[in-house]
């Protein structure tokens, strides 16, 4: 395909290029990736069943319909979206770090849109190196603002991300532990994380990461440029008080915040003023965040808290101070395991388990007994344990015993684990009784 023949099918304004050919439409490109589970071009006769006009291969076979031979069908994924991004040359914001990357785009963009700029971001948690050129073909339009979420799970995910783009501003939020299997040791992970700064032409970094890189244009998080000073929750509501550079302000929203999402706010404030602008507090009271991030939800008296979009040690220790903040009763975690742990699975779960044990007034385990990381889980969690359930029907009939007016149940587990099944099952018991 040449630069000419490229971009016409760049600014098509019926583009839709997919990886998966269960999403092929009529009109479709479908993008015939090997993986380690299952290989694309196994499925580009099915995508053309679908309707697909077009499929993009890197092997030569008998298909049944027009493909386009390329050498790395990956990377052509990345180019494609580096391509189409330079045609509108957006402003980029880029984000990384190990929790509060959705959240944090999602309100840079509220803040940006109420300024009167448009910003295109990332859909919903499309944060890889498949992920980012995905949204950026099919959604980009030109907008003069990109705010992409950049997601680091691999050794070398982080240049292959700014292959696409050079950050005009790169953020780097609190590292964790989350994916840190992945990587020969938790000091690979954050040199990878913290390689966005290097890339981008300005930096935003969490306070606590200073000691690690030489300079920064401005930090948030606590001593940072922009900084939490006070927060209280009353009821559903949370008011907050916010130091930003030499100025501070103060706000309420209708929503419960626990100090993580707080911290998000303030690397949105801070980002929005590196870029001259002034945050409208206002359009908070309206923010919704993304689905199964700490939602609060009351069936009588009973309060449900389900935070199963993802797990990590460190987003239940930033959790456990909301609800026991929120919380007038007994509080009660349901629990299963962090994956992509690997080398440091068993301190995790054992750390995990123990600030259960601490926190709750009773934890049920979700997952199967024999594996060890839900003994290890169960196992740490001591006399808080009320029992280890590989059935969400026992575990919800087992929590519906327990329960009663004015207490809090807490579900959190990695996403693959498939708690929030779990939580939407509770949840409807609740509604019937």
């Amino acid at each position: 395909m040449d630069s000419k023949a490229l971009e016409e099918f760049l600014t098509a304004s019926d583009l839709h290029v997919v990886v998966d050919s269960r999403s092929v439409e009529p009109g479709s490109i479908f993008v015939a990736l090997p993986g380690a589970r299952t290989d694309g071009h196994l499925y580009v006769d099915e995508a053309f069943k679908q309707g697909a006009k077009l499929a993009v291969v890197e092997r030569p076979g008998r298909y049944s319909g027009p493909v386009l031979m390329v050498e790395n069908t990956r990377d052509f994924l990345l180019a494609a979206g580096r391509k189409k991004l330079r045609l509108g040359s957006p402003f980029v914001i880029a984000i990384t770090g190990s929790n509060g990357k959705t959240t944090t785009k999602e309100l840079i963009s509220r803040f940006l849109e109420a300024s009167g700029k448009r910003a295109f971001k990332t859909r919903a948690n499309y944060n890889t190196d498949v992920g980012v050129p995905l949204s950026i073909l099919n959604q980009y339009r030109g907008e003069e603002i990109a705010v992409l979420e950049f997601g680091v799970s691999q050794p070398g995910d982080m240049d292959k991300l700014c292959s696409v783009t050079e950050p005009d501003i790169g953020i780097v939020l609190r590292v964790g532990s989350a994916h840190v299997g992945n990587f020969p040791s938790k000091e690979a992970l954050l040199e990878e994380k913290l390689s966005l700064l290097q890339k981008a032409r300005r930096s935003l970094m969490h306070a606590s990461l200073k000691k690690y890189v030489e300079q920064t244009d401005v930090t948030f998080g606590p001593g940072g440029d922009v900084e939490l000073m006070e927060r209280e929750w009353k009821g559903y509501a949370t008011a907050f008080k916010v130091r930003i550079f030499d100025s501070v302000v103060q706000a309420e929203v209708p929503a419960v915040w626990h100090g993580g999402m707080l911290e998000n706010l303030t690397a949105a404030i801070a980002v929005v003023r590196m870029m001259g602008l002034n945050p409208d507090l206002q359009v908070l009271e309206t923010f919704s965040f993304p689905p199964r991030r700490f939602q609060l939800r009351r069936f009588g008296g009973i309060s449900v808290v389900d935070d199963t979009y993802n797990s990590s040690v460190e987003s239940v220790e930033v959790a456990v101070e909301c609800l026991r903040a929120i919380s007038d009763g007994r509080l009660y975690a349901v629990v299963g395991v962090i994956l992509e742990q690997g080398w440091n699975s068993q301190r995790t779960h054992a750390r995990l388990g123990k600030l259960l044990q601490e926190a709750f007034d009773g934890v049920l385990v979700y997952g199967l007994p024999t594996d060890s990381d839900v003994h290890e889980l169960a196992e740490n969690a001591g006399h808080k344990l009320l029992g280890v359930f590989d059935s969400g029907e026992t575990l919800v009939k087992r929590l519906l015993e327990i329960v009663r007016s004015k207490d809090l149940v807490y579900f959190k587990a990695s996403r693959g684990v498939k708690l929030d099944e779990v939580v939407d099952l509770f949840m409807a018991e609740l509604m019937r009784s």
